[in-house]
């Protein structure tokens, strides 16, 4: 059996957190210069040391061919690859992020329309307040949203294996003279691709995560960007992915990870009280911690959470329903076995 165990942190990991846990679980909360900028965006928004930067993953650019008179580009977060204020009343912030399996339109509108105080919309209200555009050459969506005196515009689109967000955010009435510019701005952007990154081990352990004794039969593979480690298991009925990941605090809740996980297998949402009662309570040695078993059409998946260190882990076996089955027993000893440092 292989047993690994390491004290040091890892900066992609924390990068691949903070992208995920500030623009997808909050919703891409960005503030602008008219308002109050929550605390902990602003620390997650901080400039890491320089020995993190060097080693996080490179993003990557963009250009836009004309700038509308009024907007000024002024210093965003490291997130961002470009931030423009427009008369102090509005910001436009350029946000790519790695591509977002399971996370919808509709769970990525409702999170802006909560930010300016609506409730959430369906589907059909979604096709409302959605409009195509492009983005220099690529086809992009366009989601309006819009109460009292604040609004916010935001347009997506999906980029060599990157999900650009261009959120339009702040005085209604500023964004609303400002959406033809806007707009145009969009039309003539390049994109730019990323730079390389060296070549990293195929395998191994990965810096920060704890001691775990991992099955035999489990292959270990080249960790993404949010992941602490990642496994591939083959055997009768096919192959599952298993993989390991550690989120700040609750990490958004029961309901909207459930939510995601069953757009991932190609399942509709449920409700957050059917959502909860998927969690079912499994007894761990670091304590009690929920198991969610979902079955698709051609998918299945077992995640196993565990709240640990004010942290929440989650520990996912997705593949094929014979495999994702095959390795349940696998997965449960492996989660058992993992040393919390």
């Amino acid at each position: 059996m292989k047993l690994f165990s390491t004290n040091s942190h890892a900066p992609i990991l924390r990068v691949g957190v903070v992208l995920f846990s500030v623009l997808v679980l909050t919703g891409c909360r960005e503030g602008i210069v008219s308002y109050e900028i929550p605390k902990e965006e602003r620390e997650a928004e901080k400039p890491s040391s320089a020995a993190g930067a060097a080693q996080r993953p490179p993003m990557p650019g963009i250009e836009f061919a004309k700038v509308p008179d009024g907007w000024t580009k002024v210093q965003g977060g490291e997130m961002r690859v470009a931030t423009y204020s427009v008369e102090g009343k509005a910001e436009m912030a350029a946000l790519p992020l790695p591509a977002m399996a399971g996370m919808t339109d509709v769970m990525l509108v409702n999170m802006w329309r909560e930010q300016v105080g609506l409730k959430p919309a369906n589907d059909e209200e979604l096709a409302q307040m959605t409009k195509p555009i492009k983005v220099g050459e690529v086809d992009a969506k366009l989601f309006d949203v819009a109460a009292g005196e604040r609004r916010i515009m935001v347009a997506m689109a999906q980029v060599d294996g990157w999900k650009w967000f261009f959120k339009f955010n702040g005085d209604a009435a500023t964004i609303g003279d400002n959406k033809t510019n806007f707009e145009t701005m969009l039309a003539g952007a390049t994109f730019k691709a990323a730079p390389e990154m060296p070549a990293a081990p195929a395998a191994g352990p990965a810096p920060g995560r704890p001691a775990w004794t991992t099955p035999d039969h489990w292959q270990e593979q080249r960790a993404g960007m949010m992941q602490l480690a990642k496994y591939n298991a083959q055997g009768d009925g096919g192959a599952t992915e298993i993989t390991v990941v550690r989120m700040g605090g609750a990490a958004g809740g029961i309901p909207p990870n459930v939510n995601r996980w069953l757009g991932q297998v190609g399942l509709s949402s449920v409700s957050d009280s059917e959502a909860n009662a998927m969690a079912k309570p499994i007894e761990l040695p670091a304590g009690e911690g929920k198991i969610v078993e979902i079955v698709g059409e051609s998918k299945s998946m077992i995640v196993l959470l565990v709240s640990q260190g004010g942290a929440t882990w989650f520990y996912k076996s997705m593949g094929e329903k014979a495999a994702v089955e095959r390795e349940k027993t696998a997965l449960v000893d492996f989660v058992k076995s993992v040393q919390y440092n």
